[in-house]
């Protein structure tokens, strides 16, 4: 078996490996790979899959394949090479510059990080000299359960090298904990959000809907004055494809919009909308990553880069 292969150098071809035999069966289009390149390893990403080639100079091997990439909807690949096409630009750099998460080995996530009393730490609470130090352990005496690590910045100004030092003599234990629930600073908002269509609202509502399921694959132009309620209608849309299990790409102009947008989406449906966007740490994409995987988030608030997520059921694009 043998793969065609894109590299991210500025050549309009691939490069044909063969497959090791623990690899049949493991590999797919749009997986993440290394191969042997001008004498040293190179990622790049697997563009076909043939059982026989036609290349008759010395055929390679692959070196590595990236278990952790997603498969791609036909749809998303079709997209790619179609970007590649209509720019002229090496199918390679265009794999690499869209979906470049697929080469992602391991996820990382944020962390949140507590912190407990020991033993020793109660038994000499009570004679320690430096303020600091005995206002983070009264704290946590206080509470009687391990105290997030922000939490404690209210009892000193260097809380963060208190807390280290509390450690390092055996005061206090460290913990960690993956912080898998979202990635932006919100408020406590009420998660039940109920707004009933105006008649003009409905009949806009109706119209669209019945365009949808007519199945007619066309774009659907909203328009109307700000304030004028078209977020509440597409959202009205948006119920329709989640019932119907299909994932949704909202695209916003800038990254100053997502969080405002992001907010007012989160009202409505609660833990199933993510975000993303170039300024997030990579532990922050990692996170909306595994929870795509997972099929926890089902909308995606973003500017264009969005468009290139791995969502398996995508059935609709707003671009607001």
């Amino acid at each position: 078996m043998y793969v065609e292969v894109s590299i991210p150098i500025s050549l309009f071809r691939t490069f044909t490996y063969s497959v090791p035999p623990k690899y049949i069966g493991a590999i797919f289009i749009g997986q993440s790979v290394a191969v042997p390149f001008n004498k040293k390893q190179i990622t790049g990403f697997i563009i076909e899959i043939n059982l026989k080639s036609n290349f008759r100079g010395k055929i390679l091997s692959l070196s590595y394949i990236n278990n952790n990439s997603f498969k791609l909807s036909n749809d998303l690949l079709k997209t790619i090479i179609w970007i590649s096409k209509y720019y002229i630009c090496p199918i390679g750099p265009v794999f690499h510059n869209t979906i470049s998460y697929q080469h992602r080995k391991k996820f990382s996530f944020p962390q949140t990080t507590y912190f407990n009393i020991t033993d020793i730490g109660i038994e000499k609470s009570k004679n320690i000299k430096f303020k600091s130090q005995n206002a983070v352990l009264s704290y946590i005496i206080n509470q009687g359960r391990k105290v997030n690590l922000e939490e404690l910045k209210f009892c000193a100004k260097s809380y963060i090298q208190v807390c280290k030092r509390l450690v390092d003599k055996g005061l206090l234990e460290i913990s960690k904990k993956d912080k898998l629930t979202g990635v932006l600073k919100h408020k406590n908002i009420i998660s039940d959000f109920s707004i009933k269509l105006t008649s003009e609202q409905n009949t806009i509502y109706n119209s669209i809907l019945k365009e949808i399921k007519n199945k007619n694959h066309k774009t659907i132009f909203l328009g109307g004055v700000p304030a004028s309620g078209k977020t509440i209608v597409y959202s009205e849309i948006l119920d329709y494809y989640l019932r119907i299990n299909k994932n949704i790409i909202i695209l916003v102009p800038e990254i100053a919009l997502v969080q405002q947008l992001y907010e007012k989406l989160r009202m409505r449906y609660k833990k199933n909308v993510g975000i993303w966007h170039s300024k997030l740490k990579q532990s922050q994409k990692d996170n909306i990553l595994y929870n795509i995987r997972l099929g926890e988030i089902n909308i995606i608030v973003s500017t264009r880069s969005g468009v290139f997520l791995p969502f398996q059921k995508l059935g609709l694009i707003v671009v607001d």
